[in-house]
């Protein structure tokens, strides 16, 4: 009984050494950022490439999903920071929170002070070392005087979140 006690247990050991090995080299492999490399800076870097085609704040997080899964290893959609609460993005485990905002809709004082409230409750929650990014999708370019875009920046950076505009693809219009 013995001997087979010490057989078994050298064959599951051995096995899970082997499964570990074999884990290891696929990581050693992908091209993609884990979470022990991942910052702010690198999604950011990543975002400047990012043109989404026109749609609505869902469509764009489907494009974004995709974007970002080609690029780091860990992407959850939908994170949930506690019952109610979900960030649209949490990447490499935690290393950073991404929430995606259309500017269209951020017009709305309602929908602005919303924003305002969920990134303060990110920030509380999970995202409080400066690894919280708001993504605002754009259809054109904004001027930085604009009244609108010096609020959101100057909100985003009393908040401690890092703000990235993204523009959408240009629209081809079907020749005539």
């Amino acid at each position: 009984m013995e001997d087979f006690l010490l057989v078994a247990g050298l064959f599951g050991g051995g096995y899970f050494l082997i499964k570990k090995y074999q884990e290891n080299q696929a990581q050693s492999n992908d091209p993609r950022i884990d979470e022990n490399q991942l910052d702010v800076d690198d999604v950011v870097t990543m975002l400047e490439e990012f043109r989404p085609n026109s749609g609505d704040e869902m469509q764009v997080q489907v494009q974004l999903k995709t974007f970002f899964q080609k690029r780091i290893r860990h992407v959850q959609r939908e994170y949930g920071l506690e019952t109610k609460l979900k960030i649209d993005f949490d990447l490499g485990k935690g290393a950073v929170g991404v929430e995606v905002k259309m500017a269209k809709s951020l017009m709305a004082a309602s929908a602005y002070h919303r924003m305002l409230g969920q990134v303060r409750e990110y920030i509380k929650k999970k995202y409080d070392e400066d690894n919280l990014i708001i993504v605002v999708v754009t259809n054109k370019t904004l001027s930085k005087e604009n009244t609108f875009v010096e609020k959101l920046e100057e909100d985003m950076e009393e908040l401690g979140a890092t703000l990235v505009w993204v523009k959408t693809r240009e629209k081809v219009s079907a020749a005539k």
